[in-house]
């Protein structure tokens, strides 16, 4: 039973519906607004759950004080007082309804959907979202950002929602409503309590009115400092080595990022805790003072008849209750404010980007792929100048040049991850890269990088994520094609092989393995251009001459672009683009560049040293 209570609640919010986006907004308040409209049945309940359970809480208190006077009127005798309970038996009956059955169940509901409803789902659909989110920004985004930065902001925005609701739901709305009835209770035992209660009103509103602005805006520098301390611990963990050979033993070193990330948020904390501080302060002496000026009445109305016992007490019980909760309220408040900055933080970091170009236009096969006029900057280095060639289907083509001369550049824009000069266009099936849709471009493309970037997870994990399709058998033919065969024999099952974990970045294989392992995930994607980035660097001449002989079939009617410096690798190819200074210098065969273009036979000349000298 309590197992289908807790499902029922916790079913409220779905955190995967795609229905629930919230946002398509990119203003903070608005994202939260949208997400309340989303859950606005859950909000209602929770907003009429503060308001109920504060009611029950001024009603008990009230409720005592009654009591006393009934005590108090029937004097000592028992018999009086057990006839004066009788006599308002209605009244002793719903005083014990609320306080023994209504309150519990009220206060029950109310962690129900608070824990449950909210805190099980609302920061896992608010981080699912933000991380779908960041996922469309441009690569540029990436390149700036560190990792850990990132998944901080994710993180902390869930986070940040979560305490935001329970701040609101469970702490001020609740306060603000027992407020509500606390001054209605009083205002109907005298009038004359209303003024002290006006004036302590009034006086809150000023010190929020004066501290908010301020603890606000602390908060934002706060949590965003907040955000940077992890990025930068997250950065060092990702380059331990780098800290490790560095750094030694003095942690006092001039370049200790993480120190100097601490001291600037500890300096930003101070400056938000002092404003807490300062109003804090202020608003004890405010209610020091009311509370002061309001017993001074209770005893000259009491004198004067004006007020009951009873009802002296059930002042004094709600003058304390409100006191406790005007000093936390303040505690509340800025909490809320540092939530609602981490939030917007998170949401300004990770939202406020370009994203990438959301094109209608798609297609089953890439047949051509043109680059007319294309310059590309990284930074304010120009890297391509006017670059322009093209590639028909079924082509094999491979692209040379010195380092640095935007050769990997070239295939990180036809997969449409960075942007160009708007003076050039990137055309494939004569479409405007920007007018086709990138999840079809890349589906079509199988890219294999320079650097071996795999997840720290299964090996079968990190082949199948390109073609989940495959079977334990296909792996096998692909791993054997790739020279992988060093990884399983008959002491090592292929099946226990494809279980073994991979390690961060791969730490558990070699660097020809992982190239190698690089290879086979690039040719098992369906697909029908291949793009090769010296795919073979980290490979020994022997490995490298295998493996070429066997995956050379995979090449058949594919287009095929290569980078790379291996000469046998060159002679394979239909024709060779040569590049310097970010322009095409020549194309043609390998054999004619030699003897047509002097820079090309240069630059090779200078290739097969290097290789000689290695």
């Amino acid at each position: 039973m309590l197992t289908f209570i807790f499902k029922k609640f916790e079913s409220c919010i779905d955190p995967f519906n795609v229905k629930n986006n919230i946002f398509d907004q990119k203003n903070v308040l608005k994202v939260l607004i949208t997400l309340a409209g989303k859950f606005k049945l859950l909000a209602f309940y929770l907003f009429m759950l503060g308001l109920l359970c504060s009611g029950c809480e001024v009603f008990i208190i009230h409720s005592s004080g009654k009591l006393v006077d009934m005590i108090s009127e029937a004097g000592i005798s028992r018999a009086f007082v057990a006839e004066s309970l009788k006599e308002n038996y209605a009244f002793i009956c719903i005083f014990v309804s609320v306080l023994f059955v209504l309150r519990p169940i009220l206060r029950s509901v109310n962690l129900l959907t608070i824990n449950q409803s909210v805190y099980s789902r609302l920061s896992a659909l608010v981080r699912f979202q933000l991380y779908n989110e960041t996922l469309k920004n441009k690569m540029v985004f990436f390149d700036e950002n560190n990792p850990g930065k990132i998944t901080s902001s994710i993180w902390q925005a869930g986070q940040a929602v979560n305490e935001m609701a329970s701040l609101f739901f469970q702490n001020i709305w609740i306060t603000i409503a027992f407020f509500i009835f606390s001054f209605s209770v009083m205002a109907s035992i005298n009038l004359y309590l209303f003024v002290p209660i006006l004036i302590w009103m009034i006086a809150s509103f000023f010190v929020a009115k004066i501290y908010v602005p301020r603890t606000k805006k602390l908060a934002r520098e706060s949590a965003n400092e907040a955000v940077n301390v992890n990025g930068t611990m997250s950065d060092n963990f990702n380059n331990i080595l780098t800290i490790k050979l560095f750094s030694g033993s003095d942690v006092k070193h001039k370049f200790n990022r993480t120190e100097m990330s601490l001291k600037i948020f500890i300096m930003k904390s101070a400056f938000y805790l002092r404003a807490i501080t300062s109003a804090e302060s202020i608003m004890i002496l405010v209610s020091s003072f009311i509370i002061g000026s309001i017993t001074l009445l209770i005893l000259y109305l009491w004198v004067s008849n004006g007020i009951s016992s009873g009802e002296v007490a059930v002042v004094y019980s709600l003058i304390f209750k409100l006191e406790g909760l005007f000093t936390t309220l303040m505690d509340q408040f800025t909490a809320l404010f540092r939530a609602y900055a981490l939030f917007s933080n998170s949401v300004s970091t990770l939202l406020n980007n370009d994203k990438e170009s959301e094109g209608k236009i798609t297609f089953n096969m890439i047949e051509t792929i043109e680059f007319k006029n294309i310059s590309m900057k990284y930074g304010d280095k120009l890297v391509l100048k006017n670059l322009s060639f093209k590639i028909k289907a079924g082509e094999k083509v491979g692209v040379v040049g010195a380092t640095g001369c935007g050769k990997s550049t070239i295939f990180k824009l036809l997969l449409g991850l960075y942007d160009y000069e708007e003076s050039g266009e990137v055309l494939i099936n004569t479409y405007k890269i920007k007018d086709i849709d990138l999840s079809c471009l890349r589906k079509n493309i199988s890219y294999v990088s320079q650097d071996a970037n795999f997840f720290d997870e299964t090996l079968e994990y990190n082949i199948k994520i390109a073609n989940n399709n495959l079977g334990k058998s296909d792996i096998e033919n692909i791993f054997k094609k790739v020279c992988l065969e060093e990884l399983f024999d008959e002491s090592t099952r292929f099946h226990s092989l494809l279980n073994t974990k991979v390690g961060n970045k791969g730490a558990t294989l070699s660097g020809g393995q992982l190239q190698r392992l690089n290879v086979a995930r690039g040719l098992i994607k369906e697909h029908n251009v291949l793009l090769l980035d010296e795919m073979t660097s980290s490979l020994d001449p022997n490995t490298r001459f295998r493996m070429m002989a066997n995956i050379r079939q995979c090449f058949k009617n594919k287009t095929v672009v290569c980078i790379s410096h291996q000469h046998d690798i060159l002679l394979e190819m239909d024709r060779v683009i040569f590049i310097k200074n970010g322009r095409v210098m020549a194309e043609g065969n390998h054999h004619d560049l030699l003897l047509s273009c002097n820079d090309y036979a240069q630059h090779w000349e200078s290739e097969t040293m290097k290789v000689e000298q290695s």
